[in-house]
Protein backbone atom coordinates (compact mmCIF):
# COMPACT_ATOMS: atom_id res chain seq x y z
CA UNK A 1 0.00 0.00 0.00
CA UNK A 2 1.40 3.26 -0.87
CA UNK A 3 0.53 6.90 -0.73
CA UNK A 4 -2.71 8.70 0.52
CA UNK A 5 -4.35 5.48 1.51
CA UNK A 6 -1.56 4.76 3.70
CA UNK A 7 -0.78 7.55 5.66
CA UNK A 8 -4.93 7.85 6.21
CA UNK A 9 -4.58 4.30 7.55
CA UNK A 10 -1.93 5.35 9.48
CA UNK A 11 -3.93 8.35 10.90
CA UNK A 12 -6.72 5.81 11.92
CA UNK A 13 -4.13 3.48 13.72
CA UNK A 14 -3.40 6.48 15.73
CA UNK A 15 -6.94 7.64 16.86
CA UNK A 16 -8.05 4.03 17.41
CA UNK A 17 -5.07 4.28 19.60
CA UNK A 18 -5.87 6.99 21.50
CA UNK A 19 -9.48 6.00 22.24
CA UNK A 20 -8.17 3.05 23.73
CA UNK A 21 -5.72 4.65 26.05
CA UNK A 22 -8.01 7.01 27.03
CA UNK A 23 -11.78 5.66 27.42
CA UNK A 24 -13.00 4.31 30.51
CA UNK A 25 -13.55 0.86 29.25
CA UNK A 26 -12.91 -0.49 32.74
CA UNK A 27 -14.88 1.24 34.59
CA UNK A 28 -17.97 0.92 32.37
CA UNK A 29 -17.22 -3.02 32.16
CA UNK A 30 -17.15 -3.27 36.08
CA UNK A 31 -21.36 -1.18 36.09
CA UNK A 32 -22.27 -4.38 33.54
CA UNK A 33 -21.15 -6.54 35.13
CA UNK A 34 -22.57 -5.60 38.68
CA UNK A 35 -25.50 -5.65 37.36
CA UNK A 36 -25.18 -9.28 35.47
CA UNK A 37 -23.18 -11.06 38.12
CA UNK A 38 -26.11 -11.31 40.71
CA UNK A 39 -28.77 -12.36 38.27
CA UNK A 40 -29.73 -15.53 36.45
CA UNK A 41 -31.96 -14.51 34.33
CA UNK A 42 -31.22 -11.69 31.55
CA UNK A 43 -33.15 -9.72 28.69
CA UNK A 44 -31.25 -8.21 26.04
CA UNK A 45 -32.58 -5.44 23.86
CA UNK A 46 -32.17 -2.53 21.89
CA UNK A 47 -33.31 0.78 20.73
CA UNK A 48 -32.42 1.73 17.52
CA UNK A 49 -31.47 0.11 14.49
CA UNK A 50 -27.98 -1.38 15.98
CA UNK A 51 -29.32 -4.55 17.18
CA UNK A 52 -25.28 -6.18 16.85
CA UNK A 53 -24.15 -5.01 20.82
CA UNK A 54 -27.36 -6.97 22.03
CA UNK A 55 -26.58 -10.07 19.70
CA UNK A 56 -22.55 -9.95 21.11
CA UNK A 57 -23.75 -9.80 24.75
CA UNK A 58 -26.50 -12.70 24.31
CA UNK A 59 -24.13 -14.66 22.21
CA UNK A 60 -20.83 -14.21 25.04
CA UNK A 61 -23.04 -14.87 28.26
CA UNK A 62 -24.51 -17.94 26.22
CA UNK A 63 -21.28 -19.15 25.20
CA UNK A 64 -19.08 -18.46 28.37
CA UNK A 65 -21.38 -18.86 31.35
CA UNK A 66 -24.62 -20.80 33.00
CA UNK A 67 -26.71 -17.26 32.38
CA UNK A 68 -30.24 -17.88 30.93
CA UNK A 69 -30.47 -15.09 28.33
CA UNK A 70 -32.25 -14.06 26.09
CA UNK A 71 -32.98 -11.09 23.19
CA UNK A 72 -35.67 -9.87 21.66
CA UNK A 73 -36.41 -6.66 19.83
CA UNK A 74 -38.13 -3.87 21.55
CA UNK A 75 -41.46 -3.90 20.37
CA UNK A 76 -41.26 -7.36 21.40
CA UNK A 77 -40.08 -6.98 24.70
CA UNK A 78 -42.54 -3.85 25.90
CA UNK A 79 -45.87 -5.59 24.18
CA UNK A 80 -45.47 -9.50 24.22
CA UNK A 81 -42.78 -10.40 27.16
CA UNK A 82 -42.57 -8.16 30.15
CA UNK A 83 -46.25 -8.14 30.45
CA UNK A 84 -46.04 -11.44 31.20
CA UNK A 85 -42.64 -11.81 33.33
CA UNK A 86 -44.90 -12.23 36.37
CA UNK A 87 -41.91 -13.19 38.83
CA UNK A 88 -39.72 -10.22 37.60
CA UNK A 89 -36.97 -12.32 37.89
CA UNK A 90 -35.06 -11.06 34.75
CA UNK A 91 -32.50 -8.00 34.46
CA UNK A 92 -32.77 -6.51 31.54
CA UNK A 93 -30.26 -4.41 29.74
CA UNK A 94 -30.94 -1.98 27.01
CA UNK A 95 -28.33 -0.69 24.23
CA UNK A 96 -29.60 2.67 22.61
CA UNK A 97 -28.12 3.29 19.36
CA UNK A 98 -28.43 7.36 17.74
CA UNK A 99 -31.72 6.67 16.53
CA UNK A 100 -33.47 5.19 19.28
CA UNK A 101 -34.99 8.01 21.71
CA UNK A 102 -38.13 7.19 20.95
CA UNK A 103 -38.21 3.65 21.27
CA UNK A 104 -36.06 3.73 24.23
CA UNK A 105 -39.04 5.82 26.01
CA UNK A 106 -41.71 3.82 25.13
CA UNK A 107 -39.64 0.44 26.61
CA UNK A 108 -38.74 2.53 29.51
CA UNK A 109 -42.41 3.48 30.58
CA UNK A 110 -43.15 0.08 30.45
CA UNK A 111 -40.36 -1.41 32.18
CA UNK A 112 -41.11 0.78 35.26
CA UNK A 113 -44.84 -0.42 35.09
CA UNK A 114 -43.90 -3.64 35.42
CA UNK A 115 -41.26 -3.36 37.98
CA UNK A 116 -37.78 -4.39 36.00
CA UNK A 117 -34.48 -3.60 36.80
CA UNK A 118 -32.74 -1.68 33.55
CA UNK A 119 -29.33 -0.75 32.66
CA UNK A 120 -28.97 1.35 29.72
CA UNK A 121 -25.76 1.53 27.54
CA UNK A 122 -26.77 4.41 25.30
CA UNK A 123 -24.64 6.42 23.00
CA UNK A 124 -27.51 9.21 23.01
CA UNK A 125 -27.70 11.80 25.56
CA UNK A 126 -31.05 11.57 27.16
CA UNK A 127 -33.88 14.22 26.93
CA UNK A 128 -34.62 16.06 30.35
CA UNK A 129 -38.11 15.32 30.25
CA UNK A 130 -36.66 11.17 30.01
CA UNK A 131 -34.30 11.45 32.99
CA UNK A 132 -36.31 11.08 35.80
CA UNK A 133 -36.68 7.35 34.11
CA UNK A 134 -33.59 6.54 34.39
CA UNK A 135 -30.77 5.47 37.24
CA UNK A 136 -27.18 7.08 37.23
CA UNK A 137 -25.96 3.94 38.47
CA UNK A 138 -27.71 1.72 35.49
CA UNK A 139 -27.07 3.95 33.01
CA UNK A 140 -23.38 3.41 30.57
CA UNK A 141 -23.04 6.84 28.67
CA UNK A 142 -21.26 6.67 25.62
CA UNK A 143 -22.61 9.82 24.26
CA UNK A 144 -18.75 12.14 23.84
CA UNK A 145 -17.88 8.98 21.81
CA UNK A 146 -19.68 10.06 18.52
CA UNK A 147 -18.27 8.23 15.55
CA UNK A 148 -16.50 5.24 18.02
CA UNK A 149 -19.69 4.17 20.72
CA UNK A 150 -20.39 0.58 18.72
CA UNK A 151 -16.32 -0.17 18.49
CA UNK A 152 -16.44 0.88 22.13
CA UNK A 153 -19.53 -0.90 23.55
CA UNK A 154 -18.39 -4.18 22.06
CA UNK A 155 -15.12 -3.90 23.88
CA UNK A 156 -17.15 -3.16 27.07
CA UNK A 157 -19.04 -6.11 26.34
CA UNK A 158 -15.91 -8.32 25.95
CA UNK A 159 -13.98 -7.18 29.18
CA UNK A 160 -17.30 -7.44 30.91
CA UNK A 161 -17.52 -11.19 30.38
CA UNK A 162 -14.12 -11.80 30.32
CA UNK A 163 -14.31 -10.25 33.92
CA UNK A 164 -17.20 -11.96 35.16
CA UNK A 165 -15.47 -14.90 34.08
CA UNK A 166 -12.35 -14.05 36.53
CA UNK A 167 -10.00 -14.68 33.71
CA UNK A 168 -10.46 -17.86 33.93
CA UNK A 169 -10.81 -20.90 31.34
CA UNK A 170 -8.48 -20.96 28.37
CA UNK A 171 -11.15 -18.53 26.50
CA UNK A 172 -12.11 -16.25 29.05
CA UNK A 173 -8.09 -15.39 29.82
CA UNK A 174 -7.40 -14.89 26.09
CA UNK A 175 -10.71 -12.83 25.72
CA UNK A 176 -9.61 -10.57 28.93
CA UNK A 177 -5.60 -10.35 28.02
CA UNK A 178 -6.90 -9.61 24.33
CA UNK A 179 -8.94 -6.98 25.40
CA UNK A 180 -6.98 -5.20 28.55
CA UNK A 181 -4.42 -4.42 25.36
CA UNK A 182 -5.53 -3.74 22.15
CA UNK A 183 -3.19 -0.84 21.39
CA UNK A 184 -0.39 -3.26 19.97
CA UNK A 185 -3.14 -5.11 17.71
CA UNK A 186 -4.23 -2.31 15.94
CA UNK A 187 -0.89 -1.20 13.89
CA UNK A 188 -0.50 -5.49 12.93
CA UNK A 189 -4.18 -5.60 12.42
CA UNK A 190 -4.60 -3.11 9.61
CA UNK A 191 -0.89 -4.07 8.40
CA UNK A 192 -2.02 -7.45 7.82
CA UNK A 193 -5.22 -6.03 6.34
CA UNK A 194 -4.01 -3.62 4.47
CA UNK A 195 -4.77 -4.89 1.20
CA UNK A 196 -8.17 -6.27 1.82
CA UNK A 197 -8.83 -2.92 3.30
CA UNK A 198 -8.37 -1.44 -0.40
CA UNK A 199 -9.87 -3.77 -2.00
CA UNK A 200 -12.92 -4.04 0.24
CA UNK A 201 -13.16 -0.11 -0.32
CA UNK A 202 -13.04 -0.46 -4.25
CA UNK A 203 -15.68 -3.04 -3.88
CA UNK A 204 -18.23 -0.92 -2.21
CA UNK A 205 -17.73 2.10 -4.01
CA UNK A 206 -20.95 0.28 -6.35
CA UNK A 207 -24.08 -0.59 -5.35
CA UNK A 208 -24.25 -3.60 -3.12
CA UNK A 209 -25.71 -6.17 -0.70
CA UNK A 210 -23.89 -6.22 2.56
CA UNK A 211 -24.25 -9.58 4.34
CA UNK A 212 -22.24 -11.19 7.52
CA UNK A 213 -21.80 -14.20 8.89
CA UNK A 214 -23.68 -14.24 12.94
CA UNK A 215 -20.72 -12.43 15.15
CA UNK A 216 -19.79 -9.83 12.32
CA UNK A 217 -23.10 -8.37 12.29
CA UNK A 218 -21.65 -4.93 13.86
CA UNK A 219 -19.42 -4.56 11.16
CA UNK A 220 -22.66 -4.64 8.62
CA UNK A 221 -24.36 -2.48 10.57
CA UNK A 222 -21.50 0.29 10.73
CA UNK A 223 -20.90 0.28 7.42
CA UNK A 224 -24.72 -0.21 5.97
CA UNK A 225 -24.97 2.96 8.57
CA UNK A 226 -22.49 5.15 7.91
CA UNK A 227 -23.08 8.80 6.75
CA UNK A 228 -19.78 8.86 5.34
CA UNK A 229 -19.89 6.23 2.87
CA UNK A 230 -22.32 7.33 0.16
CA UNK A 231 -22.71 4.15 -2.51
CA UNK A 232 -26.24 2.84 -1.94
CA UNK A 233 -26.32 -0.59 -0.32
CA UNK A 234 -28.94 -2.94 1.33
CA UNK A 235 -28.24 -4.57 4.69
CA UNK A 236 -29.75 -8.19 4.50
CA UNK A 237 -29.36 -11.47 6.82
CA UNK A 238 -27.80 -14.00 4.93
CA UNK A 239 -31.24 -16.22 4.38
CA UNK A 240 -32.81 -13.09 2.71
CA UNK A 241 -30.41 -12.64 0.09
CA UNK A 242 -32.19 -14.15 -2.59
CA UNK A 243 -34.94 -11.61 -2.33
CA UNK A 244 -32.40 -8.66 -3.27
CA UNK A 245 -29.90 -9.98 -5.68
CA UNK A 246 -32.61 -9.33 -8.55
CA UNK A 247 -32.10 -5.77 -7.59
CA UNK A 248 -28.23 -5.64 -7.55
CA UNK A 249 -26.32 -8.52 -8.00
CA UNK A 250 -22.94 -7.59 -5.60
CA UNK A 251 -22.57 -8.75 -2.60
CA UNK A 252 -20.04 -7.64 0.04
CA UNK A 253 -19.52 -10.54 2.69
CA UNK A 254 -17.58 -10.30 6.46
CA UNK A 255 -17.15 -13.26 8.09
CA UNK A 256 -14.97 -15.77 10.12
CA UNK A 257 -12.92 -18.80 9.63
CA UNK A 258 -15.29 -20.40 11.97
CA UNK A 259 -18.72 -19.45 10.49
CA UNK A 260 -17.57 -19.77 7.08
CA UNK A 261 -19.59 -23.06 6.20
CA UNK A 262 -22.82 -20.53 7.26
CA UNK A 263 -22.47 -18.55 4.57
CA UNK A 264 -21.93 -21.37 1.86
CA UNK A 265 -25.55 -20.96 0.67
CA UNK A 266 -24.38 -17.23 0.49
CA UNK A 267 -21.18 -18.16 -1.70
CA UNK A 268 -23.39 -20.29 -4.07
CA UNK A 269 -25.06 -18.01 -5.01
CA UNK A 270 -21.86 -16.66 -7.31
CA UNK A 271 -22.41 -20.12 -9.63
CA UNK A 272 -26.11 -20.24 -10.00
CA UNK A 273 -26.94 -16.43 -10.41
CA UNK A 274 -24.23 -15.04 -11.41
CA UNK A 275 -23.61 -12.84 -8.68
CA UNK A 276 -20.20 -11.17 -7.71
CA UNK A 277 -18.79 -11.74 -3.98
CA UNK A 278 -16.42 -10.11 -2.37
CA UNK A 279 -15.23 -11.95 1.12
CA UNK A 280 -13.65 -10.03 4.07
CA UNK A 281 -12.86 -12.58 6.51
CA UNK A 282 -11.23 -12.51 9.89
CA UNK A 283 -9.12 -15.33 11.38
CA UNK A 284 -9.64 -15.14 14.83
CA UNK A 285 -11.86 -16.26 17.78
CA UNK A 286 -15.67 -15.25 16.69
CA UNK A 287 -15.91 -13.53 20.38
CA UNK A 288 -12.87 -11.23 19.44
CA UNK A 289 -13.85 -10.93 15.87
CA UNK A 290 -16.41 -8.58 16.09
CA UNK A 291 -14.23 -5.81 17.20
CA UNK A 292 -11.10 -6.62 14.90
CA UNK A 293 -13.34 -6.43 12.57
CA UNK A 294 -14.83 -2.89 13.80
CA UNK A 295 -11.20 -2.05 13.58
CA UNK A 296 -10.97 -2.67 10.17
CA UNK A 297 -14.69 -1.19 9.07
CA UNK A 298 -13.44 2.40 10.63
CA UNK A 299 -10.45 1.75 8.37
CA UNK A 300 -12.51 1.25 5.40
CA UNK A 301 -14.43 4.25 5.97
CA UNK A 302 -11.60 6.45 6.79
CA UNK A 303 -9.94 5.75 3.21
CA UNK A 304 -13.35 6.43 1.78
Amino acid sequence: MQGEPKRRISVISEEIKDLFRHANTETWANKLVDFIKNRNTLIVTYAGSFSSPAKYLALALRNLTEKEVSIFWPQELTYYIAPYDEGREAGIIVFTSPDGISSLNILLDQLRWTGHDVLIISSVSIPKVMKHKVSDEKFIDLTQYTSDWLLLTHVIIGRAVAQFLQMKGIRGERLWKELTDLEPAVNDLLDYYSSEILRAKDFISQPHIMTTSPTMWCVGEYLAFSRVISTPRYLVKPSEIRNYIRHINRIFMVTTDVEEFSMKEVKGLALTAATKIYELRLRTDPLTAPIYGLILAKAIEGIW
